[in-house]
């Protein structure tokens, strides 16, 4: 790493990709993680990991190279799917591969691609103008019931605010922002009331996960919800401000060994990490360890190992040998 890299945005990272297996881990679980403990570190996770991880992309957005960065971000995106498909049929005896209606991981690398191309066109327009209009039309767009998983629209939509108020901000600014000792009591405070509400009031909160992932219109919300939709899902991007705030705040900006390292890897590890969880549901022990008291602890260390794994350099194939098409020498993302 050289000495202009901001290591805690790959600190950062390295957290976020950790909950992004942790939630993934959950999702996938079946009836041993459907408690209202597992639920609610789901609603806790997914209040702020990915309005974050696309937060720190915006960040680093760059007016260049544009159709080779949407052209990666789609390629890898494509043969995720293809990957999925085939680590769903081997392990789960199910699947199907459809890059139409996105459910799962590879929203995220076509939702880059978009955001890419978006802002570097948009850039042309006054900022504040395109700031109201994207959160208008992420707020009012739930009312559509053909703005789903299709083509990932919906979450494309809902999440586009966050890449584009970080491109328009110095990601070295930020660092030093949010690093003042005044702000490390809030964010703590505000992760742990979050964490308190999450564990304590789940049944209070639950309606707000379809929400927070960014898939669903409000004619999924239950009845009485879905006419105020807009005002619920402004709710959330409140929310999910804070807490992005609170977290960025709380990680340290220094050289933290392998959890630096590892983060600047996190491509390789999204990639593969839903490979991983379909193999180790498979496995009946870890149904038995997530039943027990402290079965918590134990998924929380398989995470922990998958993140490790597939950090490993092995594992940056094949997003390396797309990355290595996409551009040449000296180019990058």
């Amino acid at each position: 790493m050289n000495k202009e890299r901001i290591y805690l945005y790959d600190n950062l990272k390295f957290l976020l990709i950790l909950l992004v297996i942790a939630g993934h881990f959950i999702d996938y679980g079946g009836s041993a993680y459907q408690s209202e403990a597992f639920l609610g570190s789901f609603v806790f996770i997914y209040a702020f990991h990915m309005p974050l991880f696309i937060f720190i992309s915006g960040l680093f957005f760059k007016a260049e190279n544009i159709f080779k960065k949407v052209f990666f971000y789609f390629s890898t995106g494509i043969i995720l799917n293809v990957v999925i498909f085939a680590s769903q049929l081997l392990t789960l005896k199910t699947g199907a591969i459809d890059i139409v209606n996105v459910k799962g991981a590879p929203w995220f690398m076509y939702a880059l691609g978009v955001y890419t191309a978006l802002t570097y066109y948009l850039k042309r327009i006054d900022k504040r103008l395109v700031a109201v209009i994207i959160v208008i039309v992420a707020l009012f767009a739930g009312y559509s019931s053909t703005i789903n998983e299709y083509l990932s629209l919906s979450r494309i939509i809902v999440f586009y605010p966050y890449y584009y108020f970080a491109s328009i901000l110095d990601a070295k600014k930020v660092a030093e922002f949010t690093k003042k000792k005044m702000f490390k009591s809030l964010g703590a405070f505000l992760l742990a009331l979050w964490g308190v509400l999450c564990g304590v009031y789940y049944d209070k909160i639950s309606t707000l996960r379809m929400l927070f992932t960014g898939l669903h219109p409000y004619d999924r919300l239950p009845s009485g919800m879905a006419q105020y939709g807009w005002l619920y899902r402004l709710l959330c991007y409140v929310i999910s401000s804070l807490l992005c705030f609170a977290v960025i705040c709380l990680v340290p900006n220094k050289k933290l060994g392998i959890i630096t390292t590892y983060g600047s890897r996190t491509l390789q590890v999204y990639f593969w990490h839903l490979t991983f969880v379909f193999i180790v549901h498979t496995l009946p022990i870890v149904s038995f360890f997530s039943s027990l008291p402290w079965g918590a602890l134990c998924d929380v260390l398989i995470c922990f190992a998958i993140a490790v794994l597939l950090s490993q350099k092995p594992f940056a194939y094949p997003t390396k040998l797309i990355k290595k098409y996409s551009f040449k020498e000296g180019e990058g993302i």
